[in-house]
């Protein structure tokens, strides 16, 4: 990241942007933007709530104690972005590309990384209560000391992942789940939606004569 930023107003974005060395401030009430490219900056304190990107590219990008709740991102393409303290709930991420990204300290709940494919992801310390990866390929994946309480991994491949100090409870598509590691602590959790999602229960002998 370049040592000089330079000061951008977010409210200015239009479609076609380019903004490399930026330090973005301020709140993002505009329509809906296109083909935008952000490189080699920062934003703090960033307002994007609700808004809408299509065709974004962010690379090499910190992002700090930002709202982007109920932000859109459609065919956008995250390469060494990192988000810290950040509010994304109901983020909206489908069928993106994403390499080495990072959130710490972040709130995901209810996000949807629908059919994304990434590599080295990196999440701690997080909330992703909700949140949906169905059909997501993740490769090299981290998620420590997460809430992942009710999120969806139906039909994703998550091989290698990691999920040491992760709440799991009520996780769906368990048996997605493959070849992953977890800590002792976490295995009831995982069992539980493993024997949901193959239709197993389990009952005492008694209540079966009754």
């Amino acid at each position: 990241m370049s040592a000089r930023l330079d000061e951008v107003d977010v409210s200015a974005i239009c479609d076609g942007a380019r903004l490399e060395a930026a330090r973005l401030a301020g709140r993002f009430d505009g329509p809906t933007v296109r083909e935008v490219a952000l490189t080699e900056s920062l934003a703090t304190s960033l307002v994007l709530s609700g808004a809408t990107f299509i065709g974004v590219r962010i690379i090499d990008v910190l992002f700090e104690d930002c709202d982007l709740s109920g932000v859109t991102l459609r065919d956008a393409t995250l390469r060494r972005v990192e988000f810290r303290n950040c509010r994304l709930s109901g983020l909206v991420l489908p069928e993106g590309r994403l390499s080495h990204v990072r959130f710490s300290g972040c709130k995901l709940n209810d996000a949807s990384f629908r059919r994304s494919v990434g590599e080295g992801i990196h999440v701690e310390d997080s909330i992703l209560t909700g949140a949906e990866f169905y059909g997501a390929r993740l490769t090299d994946a981290c998620f420590f000391d997460c809430d992942l309480s009710r999120a969806d991994f139906s039909q994703s491949s998550v091989e290698g992942a990691r999920f040491h100090g992760s709440n799991l409870d009520g996780v769906r598509g368990a048996e997605s789940l493959r070849n992953i590691s977890i800590d002792t602590t976490q295995v009831l959790d995982l069992t539980a939606g493993l024997f949901s999602a193959y239709g197993i229960r389990v009952e005492d002998r008694e209540e079966q004569k009754r």
